[in-house]
């Protein structure tokens, strides 16, 4: 009986966590009036280990597309966000550490304008910083996720992501 009580209060804690993603949708690519591809190195780690992907980021005026691929150049999934439609198809079976709508949010909040990310918030209670070295998401005075710039400017930038439930990720991007 203590058994149960233990998962039943475990499962309770658990749904309780906010997870820094709970009212923030996509942003549709047209509102970054930008097109642009972007190649990237992706390190994620997470309590059940890291992974390492390169990545191609392919923003047009209807679609935000994420393409990653194995360390050897082998196409592993596909990501990609139209009209609020998001699809994920992979190429090979492999379980990924991170949701692929959670790594479309990460690729928007490290490169959209704050005033588009702060329109996508704008109906829930989540709140975004803007600085000069990164962002953050709050939610009733709690952090539940930031980015750090740490090198490069624009779409060249080195990024590192962080959420409060304990998520990392580092990205490395070059603008192609």
């Amino acid at each position: 009986m203590r058994v149960f009580i233990l998962i039943v209060l475990a499962y309770f804690l658990i749904g309780c966590q906010s997870s820094w993603r709970q009212g923030f949708r996509l942003v549709e690519a047209g509102a970054l009036n930008n097109t642009v591809t972007v190649w990237q190195i992706l390190k994620l780690t997470t309590g059940n280990g890291a992974q390492v992907y390169n990545a191609v980021l392919d923003v047009s005026e209807q679609t935000t597309q994420l393409i990653l691929f194995s360390p050897l150049g082998h196409r592993m999934a596909t990501a990609i966000s139209t009209n609020g439609t998001l699809s994920f198809e992979k190429s090979v079976p492999f379980k990924l550490a991170m949701a692929a709508d959670e790594l479309l949010l990460v690729m928007q909040l490290c490169y959209w304008p704050a005033d588009i990310l702060r329109d996508a918030l704008q109906s829930s209670d989540l709140v975004l910083v803007d600085g000069v070295n990164g962002r953050e998401i709050y939610k009733d005075e709690n952090k539940l996720a930031s980015v750090t710039y740490r090198a490069g400017e624009g779409w060249n930038r080195t990024f590192y992501f962080e959420s409060s439930d304990g998520k990392q990720l580092l990205i490395e991007s070059k603008r192609i």
